[in-house]
């Protein structure tokens, strides 16, 4: 359930701001600051911010490939590997 336009929103919703964004981190295994911008989430630059914030404690770990960085969900990789 990701909604456009939530830029601007996310102070007076925060709860469904944060769903957005921890739902939009299971989606796949990893994930760019492209793909919050994209979704409406945050601007560039909020995105990289949140994003840091996630591998200081842990729940991500970053990857530079190329010109861009990728952010693995390396505790989704561990639960996909299960199956």
């Amino acid at each position: 359930m990701l909604r456009k336009g939530l830029i601007g929103e996310k102070e007076l919703l925060p709860q469904l701001y944060e769903q957005l964004l921890v739902e939009l981190l299971f989606v796949q295994p990893y994930i760019r600051i492209s793909n919050i911008v994209d979704s409406g989430l945050a601007h560039r630059q909020t995105a990289g911010k949140h994003l840091k914030a996630l591998c200081d404690i842990g729940f991500l770990e970053v990857v530079k490939r190329g010109r861009e960085n990728l952010y693995f969900n390396k505790g989704f990789i561990d639960l996909l590997k299960l199956n």
